[in-house]
């Protein structure tokens, strides 16, 4: 199928779901009263062009000329896969800004999983056997929490190691599902027991819920290490983006609340660590490319922390107008920009302090005591120390990039130690399965816990 009518056939699927979906929850309003209006919050959201008057240009050619524009690193060698993978993905960010212009923002979460659901999965469906001749798949209920546990079935004489892993998603989309090719394939390399979990999502339930459930899944785990052939002392935790962000917040709560058996590795993937700064050189650079663009980051911190809260001027955070010019001076000294690569902008504190001329003082009392809490943004958090050795994987064109190598870097200064890999690569590439960067990805992450569990 070419890939006009691959986004021919999106285009109808997704319009048949989408009003499903909204008849489902809200009313859908037939008539548009305001079109301009409309036409105006459109530009502005989706399209960077003045729409044409007399019609709307609901093509699928229209929406594929922006579905596939992509601008990626001259070394990443696999955009065709990308474009095809995540053209679908764009067209969902899209329609998510049309519903906002609609007046159905606090359904959009519930709407972008109905669609997302509705494209063909590679992982198992619910109900369905998994057959693996070389792995045990279960679903499980580790203290009412649910989660995929993966077993190889080889035989061990002694116990094996064990990974607790959590899918990418924004804290508010995706599955423990989304992830099984991958689980897969690092339980048998890794000769390792795996535990996927599938944690709470934002917008309804909003932090620290999804904390919660990995926080229960992970002791539940070490409690019962033996009943899955695990060795309770050889426990490591990890995840991609969002899941990296829960993966790090685990390893702070269980050292500060000096949980035994402590965790013995973490692994994260491009994972978002600090709600501060808006305006690293990799927010700038990728603003408005590859799966995760500024805007989409912003939204997903915001269900994470407050749900599907309408009433905040988005284009504050975007400027770092989201922050008092004392925040900045306090909590800008977590931040080592000194690790970052070098650019024409050497980020800095002075950097930081100007970047808002005119900071938004009320949306800071109303964002501080979560946005500064080391359980939601890890970065935030003043001691690092016996935290657990590390393997940081980042990817240059991609907006969370310089909020790892920041992590790295105070996880070095703090005398734990760090293993870093950069790939050229865009946010979210972990999630093609049987692309090339993938299968080198999961072949470090292997490396990685082969020689230290």
């Amino acid at each position: 199928m070419s890939p006009m009518s691959t986004a021919a056939t999106v285009w109808v699927l997704m319009n048949i779901g989408i009003l499903q979906t909204i008849s489902e929850f809200s009313h859908w309003p037939m008539s548009l009263h305001r079109r301009t209006a409309f036409e105006r919050c459109l530009e502005s959201r989706v399209f960077p062009f003045p729409l044409p008057r007399g019609r709307f240009p609901w093509t699928p050619d229209v929406f594929h000329k922006f579905l596939t524009k992509f601008t990626f690193s001259e070394e990443f060698d696999e955009p065709e896969k990308y474009r095809s993978s995540y053209s679908v993905q764009r067209q969902v960010k899209i329609w998510a800004d049309i519903l906002k212009c609609l007046g159905h923002e606090a359904h959009t979460a519930i709407i972008i999983r109905h669609m997302i659901a509705i494209q063909p999965q590679s992982g198992p469906q619910p109900g369905q056997p998994l057959v693996d001749p070389f792995l045990k798949v279960t679903h499980d209920t580790f203290d009412g929490v649910k989660v995929i546990v993966y077993q190889p079935t080889s035989v061990k004489s002694s116990l094996r190691g064990g990974l607790v892993y959590m899918y990418a998603g924004g804290w508010a989309l995706g599955s423990a599902e989304i992830v099984d090719t991958n689980m897969r394939r690092l339980a048998k390399t890794s000769n390792i027991v795996i535990v996927s979990v599938d944690y709470r999502r934002a917008p309804e339930h909003i932090f620290p819920a999804p904390l919660d459930d990995v926080v229960k899944a992970t002791k539940y785990f070490m409690r019962c290490a033996c009943k899955f052939g695990v060795n309770r002392n050889r426990i490591a935790i990890g995840g991609e983006s969002s899941g990296g962000t829960l993966a790090a917040a685990v390893t702070l709560k269980f050292r500060n609340t000096n949980w035994r058996p402590r965790i013995k590795l973490q692994v994260l993937l491009y994972p978002p660590l600090q709600t501060i700064d808006f305006m690293t050189p990799s927010y700038l650079e990728n603003a408005c490319n590859g799966d995760l663009d500024h805007s989409k980051i912003r939204g997903f911190w915001l269900w994470y922390a407050f749900g599907n809260v309408t009433d905040l001027p988005l284009v504050d955070f975007s400027r770092n107008c989201h922050t008092t010019a004392a925040a900045k001076a306090r909590y800008g000294r977590l931040l080592p920009w000194s690790a970052l690569p070098d650019t024409s902008e050497k980020p800095s504190q002075r950097r930081l302090s100007k970047s808002c001329r005119r900071p938004n003082k009320s949306l800071w009392s109303k964002v501080k005591s979560t946005f500064t809490d080391q359980y939601f943004a890890p970065l935030m958090a003043r001691n690092m120390r016996r935290l657990p050795e590390a393997l940081i994987i980042t990817v240059k064109d991609d907006v969370l990039r310089d909020d790892g190598i920041m992590y790295a870097r105070r996880l070095k200064d703090a005398g734990v130690k760090v293993t870093s890999a950069m790939f050229s690569a865009p946010h979210n590439i972990f999630a093609l399965p049987e692309g090339n960067v993938t299968k080198t990805i999961a072949l470090e992450i292997s490396d990685f816990l082969n020689s230290r569990l």
